[in-house]
């Protein structure tokens, strides 16, 4: 048979689909020119796996972490079912301000108000010195809840708004920084309404040009940007 330039090309063309592994085609030959047809096929889309994601969990074992961060040896109660649009908070009895500040310090730069922040406050609506230990949620933002904007610590009081306190406020910066690397209230500024300090003043907490700040707010001073963080459950 003789071999004419066309069918040496229609068969190096017919050998260079083979070698890349393409099987399911035909090849037609139409006024001299090589036409190539191939089967429609479905893409096969795996199936997908189920996962458990745990995001939303800063702390999955809060013994080991009071052991490592704060040297404490604590007992910890049933942790509450998880919910992925929340975060949990342990706070053990021992844990005080200062305790919570100073691991802080140990981790990245912090500027507090008061020096002796257990003497500053007293008065928190959840206290490990007094109560039990205790799991405390909080919604999962990182900016406190916008829907408490433009709403003093005394308006929240006369409204019966549950909501976080300084201390709480400090663990959940600590334990979100463990967790992430990252830092809570980039642009706006927690209200610390659940906690009074002698002067009948009450604390806040944010971060700012590389650092963790601790400062104080009259009860009547309301913001945009100055939230306070609800108290989901407890």
């Amino acid at each position: 048979m003789k071999l004419t330039r066309f069918s040496v090309l229609y068969a190096l063309f017919v050998f260079s689909f083979i070698l890349t592994g393409c099987e399911d085609f035909t090849v037609k030959v139409e006024n001299s020119t090589i036409k190539v047809e191939f089967a429609k096929t479905e893409a096969v889309v795996p199936e997908k796996t189920k996962t458990t994601s745990f995001d939303h969990i800063l702390v999955l074992d809060w013994a080991k972490f009071y052991k490592d961060e704060f040297g404490l040896d604590v007992t910890v109660p049933p942790i509450p079912e998880p919910s992925p649009e929340h975060w949990d908070i342990f706070i053990p009895t021992g844990l005080t301000e200062n305790k919570a500040i100073e691991a802080c310090k140990n981790n990245f730069p912090v500027w507090q108000y008061a020096d002796d922040l257990n003497t500053a406050i007293v008065h928190n609506d959840r206290d490990p010195k007094v109560n039990s230990p205790y799991f405390v949620r909080f919604k999962k933002t990182v900016e406190a809840d916008e829907d408490l904007k433009n709403l003093s610590a005394n308006d929240l009081l006369a409204k019966n708004v549950k909501v976080v306190t300084l201390l709480e406020r400090i663990i959940l910066e600590f334990a979100y920084f463990k967790k992430t690397g990252q830092h809570l209230d980039i642009d706006c500024i927690t209200l610390c309404s659940g906690s009074r300090d002698s002067d009948g003043g009450v604390p806040h907490a944010y971060w700012r040009g590389g650092g963790f700040y601790v400062g104080w707010s009259y009860a009547g001073r309301s913001a945009p940007r100055l939230r306070s963080r609800t108290v989901v459950s407890y």
